[in-house]
């Protein structure tokens, strides 16, 4: 727990820490930001992002501590290929992410395991959200890896800081036959506050106990790069950051 400063002279050196930092925290952004154009620009570009993972899970008699092999994390975003997806025609679009992850504790300590996470994103030709094949190794693979969007809302093009919404609709299935479902997910967006010339986009995941968030930063000269993924769930915490 954080506890104020009671005496001057611990106030002082609190302050004079927070500027030699530079700053006290995020600043809110005066502008309007275009989160079509940062969507659309995510959609279309390619990226190769290096990242660390952290974190821990937590299995109820003991926590095992969650961290990465320097150097090991790469995640690679692919171009747009034609493709059909539900009957549509559009676009799909793989992302790989690879990291050799360090796990310590429940009675072992420095255990390396590999992570290999890939899936593919599908968008119609004016690049509104179709659904999601996951592709990963089977240790990793969700029960419901077919995922079909619905009811999809447009982005805001002059959005700020505290801006919320609603994005689209998941619905999880075993395959593409559709034999089985196993959850919904509702997926929003918010803006929350970085510097002066620029916010980071969120875009949240949300079913029955567990949330992914996805985390873009936008500038006011519309670049738009990927910071981070924190996926939360019942005894789970785990953060990428990406640079």
């Amino acid at each position: 727990m954080t506890r104020r400063a009671s005496y001057p002279f611990a106030a002082v050196l609190v302050s004079t820490l927070l500027a030699a930092c530079g700053g006290s925290g995020p600043q809110v952004s005066p502008y309007s930001f275009d989160l079509h154009e940062a969507w659309v620009d995510q959609a279309t570009g390619t990226a190769a992002y290096s990242f660390t993972m952290s974190g821990k899970i937590d299995l109820g008699d003991c926590i095992i501590t969650v961290s990465s092999e320097p150097g090991s994390g790469i995640f690679n975003v692919g171009a747009l290929w034609p493709s059909t997806f539900e009957t549509i025609n559009g676009f799909q679009k793989l992302s790989v992410a690879d990291i050799s992850m360090i796990l310590s504790g429940c009675g072992e300590t420095g255990i390396v395991a590999p992570f290999n996470y890939r899936y593919t994103d599908y968008f119609d030709s004016n690049y509104w959200y179709l659904g999601r094949i996951n592709q990963s190794d089977p240790d990793f693979l969700p029960d419901c890896p077919y995922n079909v969007a619905s009811n999809q809302a447009p982005l805001p093009t002059a959005a700020k800081v505290g801006d919320t919404g609603q994005l689209f609709t998941l619905q999880t299935w075993d395959s593409p036959d559709k034999n089985y479902s196993c959850d919904q997910m509702t997926v929003s967006y918010a803006v929350a506050a970085d510097t002066k010339d620029s916010v980071l986009f969120k875009i949240i995941y949300s079913e029955a106990g567990a949330t992914e968030t996805m985390t873009f930063r936008v500038t006011t000269s519309g670049e738009t790069t990927l910071v981070s993924i924190r996926d939360s769930a019942d005894g789970l915490a785990l953060t990428m950051t990406f640079f």
